[in-house]
């Protein structure tokens, strides 16, 4: 690896407070981030300062929360086909073969988001990017809605039927949800308060199960009209939003040299007048990018470095799709069909998705305090134990021994298998792409590794159905369970502990060459 990649690779620095005593004897205090020189900015204790940061904090929390609909129309798209494939294989619209098409078509389209995500994203901006990705999701809806009616008014001899154009529309929603996967992260990170950004964040798992909920609450009770009717409501609330509320993002204005703009956004989200600090910060950040040596794509591929943190975020993403959790959340209702549950199948999916989405609360709490990696290895395994569980359960089923007793097994596997999931699996490795990836290749190795993401759970998708039917779910799960043991072994023996680390110093475990 040469040392000029080494070296840019190796600039990240951690933030410090300073407490200095002004010349009226009122205490001042500064936080710099060194990433960006000259960046120090006062915030003395005042009753009119404290007023001002309490309005502003709220309108930081309020404005996550309406970005973040994206993210719950994103939950809606992926969720969708759990109580949507039961519904129409049970009237016999469609077979197997078309349900794992129909499933699996939106990672076809998500593994493709992310690159146009990156290649649109500064020419667009970020807001025109995400109104463009709610009208794409919305197409995608009313197509789905309305395949069915259009087939027969094709033209004579198109060779094209209702399947065909669902087949398109959840393409097209596949592309958005990889859309929005990259830049509403990447937008709300550039409009929030450095003091709620963290915060906001975890927002991004909460809407995202929250638009699962919405799908699994809806579908096993009301026709399929009425749930692509109220899957429409996220993506239509964001694009209104959008157009109507939000602002641009002020480093991307900041980038394009609308320095205006930029203040006048900067001051609806902070609701202060005085917001030169920040810009000045922007303005550092801006020229700092500039020239930074970003790598090529042949050099992210070839340079030693650049590899082993690819290989270490890719390897784990890769064993998260591998613990079973998106096509479980795929495919939920019909799983919990399999089984001999006195819980109906829609309730124990509601019952999945509300766990799923509460046991996402503890995650960030449990990682500051253990750290990324032990929560990883809790987490597979007690992934690779209530699989297992739940595989031998299908077995014992399959060879038809009396499970009267131990009907409540099935969702207590799965609840517990959620709750394990949320605290590591889940956002472990997207945690450990943002402290891996340096600025240099942050870009393109997160569109890489998302795209990665998308085409594992296609293949995992498209395979489960016929899998599960041809050699029964106890083999499925029984594989799922032993790859979360290879994950634990993995994570303990090769992941470095970042634990404590600071960016520098990750960047620099990761890149040094070992004597």
């Amino acid at each position: 690896m040469s040392t000029q990649h080494t070296d840019h690779a190796l600039t990240e620095a951690e933030s410090v407070h300073k407490e200095t005593p002004n010349t009226e004897g009122e205490t001042t205090y500064y936080f710099q981030d060194e990433t960006k020189p000259g960046s120090s900015q006062p915030y003395p204790h005042s009753e009119s300062y404290s007023n001002q940061v309490d309005g502003s904090l709220r309108r930081g929390f309020i404005i996550g929360l309406l970005a973040n609909f994206s993210t719950m129309a994103a939950g809606n798209a992926m969720a969708w086909s759990s109580p949507s494939i039961p519904n129409m294989m049970d009237q016999g619209l469609i077979d197997e073969y078309e349900a794992a098409w129909l499933t699996s078509m939106l990672a076809v389209g998500a593994s493709i988001g992310p690159f146009l995500a990156y290649r649109l994203v500064e020419s667009f901006g970020r807001k025109k990017l995400l109104i463009l990705d709610m009208v794409l999701l919305i197409f995608s809806w009313v197509l789905l809605g309305l395949a069915p009616s259009i087939a027969p008014h094709l033209p004579v001899g198109t060779a094209v039927d209702g399947i065909q154009i669902m087949y398109v529309a959840r393409f097209f929603s596949g592309i958005s949800v990889g859309c929005i996967f990259m830049v509403t992260p990447m937008y709300i990170a550039e409009i929030a308060d450095t003091r709620v950004r963290s915060a906001l964040g975890s927002l991004f798992t909460l809407f995202l199960i929250f638009g699962y909920l919405v799908e699994y609450s809806i579908g096993p009770y009301f026709s399929s009209t009425v749930l692509v009717l109220v899957s429409f409501i996220s993506p239509i609330t964001c694009l209104t939003i959008f157009c109507t509320v939000l602002p641009e993002s002020p480093l991307y204005l900041m980038g394009k040299g609308e320095r205006e703009a930029a203040t006048s956004a900067l001051q609806w989200l902070r609701r202060r007048e005085d917001v030169s600090d920040e810009i000045k910060e922007i303005e550092v950040s801006l020229e700092e990018s500039r020239t930074t040596d970003l790598v090529s794509w042949s050099q992210l591929l070839t340079t030693r470095g650049h590899l082993k943190c690819l290989y270490y975020v890719i390897t784990l993403i890769l064993f998260q799709q591998l613990s079973g959790v998106t096509v479980i959340l795929f495919y939920s209702e019909p799983i919990l069909k399999m089984t001999s549950s006195d819980l109906s199948p829609a309730v124990g999916t509601i019952l999945l998705a509300v766990v799923y989405m509460l046991a996402s609360f503890w995650a960030p709490g449990l990682t500051a305090k253990f750290g990324i990696k032990r929560l990883l290895v809790l987490s597979s395994i007690g992934c690779c134990f209530f699989l297992g569980a739940l595989a031998f359960y299908f077995y014992l089923d399959q060879v038809k021994v009396n499970l009267d007793s131990f009907k409540w097994v099935p969702v207590a596997c799965n609840v517990l298998y959620f709750s394990f999931h949320s605290i590591g699996l889940s956002s472990g490795p997207w945690a450990l792409m943002g402290e891996f990836y340096s600025p240099s290749i942050k870009a393109k190795s997160s569109a890489l590794t998302a795209s990665f993401c998308w085409m594992f759970v296609f293949i995992l998708s498209k395979l489960f159905p016929p899998i599960s039917i041809s050699l029964g779910p106890a083999i499925c799960f029984a594989v799922f369970s032993a790859f979360c043991f290879v994950c634990t072994l993995y994570i303990v023996i090769l992941l470095p502990d970042t634990s404590g680390m600071s960016l520098f110093q990750i960047q620099k475990l990761l890149y040094e060459r070992k004597k």
